[in-house]
């Protein structure tokens, strides 16, 4: 390489690291919403200023070819973010909570083996606001692809958005987290972290090791603001700088002749191509598991048997594919996951212990109950239980909308219905022969829109299938 092409390199590989650390980069943990001057030339008659005639900027087309033949791969990533977040607005207009059905990262979600959530994730955005701070952040850093090669480049942003990944998995398990820009970070970190092997040719270039220092020092401020994924930023950034240090760096950093950066890249190249077969296998995992495109059609029923009770309901399929664990007793069962599914499920066998009283809503195991009420001790029961639940304050986040007795096909049921500004809830109490039951339906504000009427076929569709054992 001649003293013209190391300029140039070492150009490239300075203007990265103190342009693009300026760039503000964004992952998103839950929900966040987050000119230039013109040169002067002197006159030739006066020698006053005057402003320099303005170039004719490239047509948008040619730029985006040229962008595509210099920085291939950092295209490929922004085209495919581009295109999954479509997706999330066509499958499910834009809900934030469809994104975990599309493979975002969930610590949980992983540690029970969906580990394809580590790739995936870096593909889903929250948000229109989201994505373009990111790509922009990352069209900003493909100057990199430039100094490393499209294969270097496209390893380091995957092992930089795995140990993001990673990061946020083992140590905030609790949340789902999307977005690229732990990928973005590391690529930050590694514009810095190759300064360490160029150091005495960035000297001798003048270069300022220290360069974009402040910009970076911004961006890791606003990675404490809430809503941001800090775990996903730091990881990220903290294995890009590594893998930049001791792996990544440019070829005039090296001493090695011709042949061997030749057949170097060449393994580079290979390497990454087997990367990108990994990732595009995980997304597709991703979806295949989900299937997000099941929520732009009405839902597909199944019934689904409550234990060993001889009772059954009828549930969306995605919400019947998630039963949970016994929540809080033998009598209790629960079908999806807050702020996750389209809705929530709670059924819960209520105690009877006399022909005749009241059920009791805080009662728990096994339902004690005749096998049939009239329809007379029906209506009773449900009004005096309207008025206990008339006194029950109502929590100031989730105020009562409305509370009535109403008929469900052919059953009285007492209808309980609650709204907030991030979800609502309805609760059904009801009798299937003897048996008294609760039904609560929760809805987070993500999927307000979606299944319109859903909780009254839920509550409806309950029935007996035989004698409780």
């Amino acid at each position: 390489m001649d003293e013209t092409q190391q300029n140039l390199h070492a150009s490239r590989a300075s203007e990265t690291a103190a342009q693009l650390a300026g760039q503000s980069v964004c992952r998103c943990s839950s929900s966040a919403r987050q000119e230039c001057g013109g040169a002067i030339v002197s006159g030739p008659e006066h020698g006053s200023p005057r402003p320099a005639a303005a170039a004719q900027p490239p047509l948008l087309h040619t730029q985006l070819l040229e962008a595509a033949r210099n920085t291939p791969v950092s295209m490929a990533l922004v085209v495919a973010c581009v295109l999954v977040w479509g997706l999330n607005r066509y499958w499910g207009e834009g809900s934030d909570a469809l994104l975990w059905y599309m493979g975002s990262n969930d610590g949980r979600a992983v540690q029970s083996g969906q580990l394809y959530r580590l790739l995936s994730c870096w593909f889903l955005h929250l948000g229109g606001v989201h994505l373009l701070l990111n790509m922009v952040a990352l069209r900003a850093l493909s100057g990199l692809e430039g100094v490393l090669g499209s294969g270097a480049f496209f390893l380091l942003y995957v092992g930089s958005g795995l140990g993001a990944s990673l990061s946020t998995a083992l140590l905030r398990p609790e949340v789902f987290s999307v977005g690229a820009s732990g990928a973005i970070w590391g690529l930050m970190g590694a514009a810095f972290g190759m300064r360490i092997p160029a150091r005495h040719f960035l000297r001798a270039q003048g270069v300022p090791l220290t360069a974009g220092g402040s910009a970076l020092l911004i961006n890791l401020g606003t990675s404490f603001l809430p809503g941001i994924d800090m775990a996903a930023h730091l990881g990220g950034g903290a294995v890009g700088f590594v893998l930049g240090a001791t792996t990544f760096y440019p070829d005039y950093a090296r001493r090695e002749p011709p042949l061997a950066r030749a057949r170097r890249r060449r393994r580079l190249g290979w390497a990454a191509l087997a990367a990108a077969a990994v990732v595009v296998v995980a997304l597709t995992q991703a979806l295949l598991a989900g299937r997000p495109w099941q929520f732009r059609e009405p839902p597909v029923w199944q019934r689904v048997a409550l234990g060993s009770s001889g009772l059954s309901l009828e549930l969306p399929g995605p919400v019947a594919a998630e039963a949970q664990p016994e929540p809080e007793g033998p009598s209790d069962f629960r079908f999806g996951a807050m702020h996750r599914s389209p809705v929530m499920v709670d059924v819960s066998l209520l105690e009877l212990s006399t022909r005749g009283a009241a059920p009791d809503s805080a009662g728990q195991g096994a339902a004690l109950a005749p096998e049939y009420l009239e329809s007379s001790e029906v209506e009773r029961m449900l009004s005096d239980l309207r008025g206990e639940v008339e006194q029950q304050k109502a929590p100031e986040s989730m105020p009562r909308r409305s509370l009535s007795l109403e008929w469900l096909g052919e059953r009285r049921v007492l209808r309980d219905e609650y709204g907030g500004e991030q979800s609502s809830l309805v609760r059904y109490f009801s009798f299937v022969g003897g048996t008294p039951l609760l039904i609560e339906v929760w809805r987070t504000r993500a999927w307000s829109e979606l299944w319109p009427g859903v909780e009254e076929r839920i509550a409806g569709s309950l029935r007996r299938e035989r004698r409780p054992r």
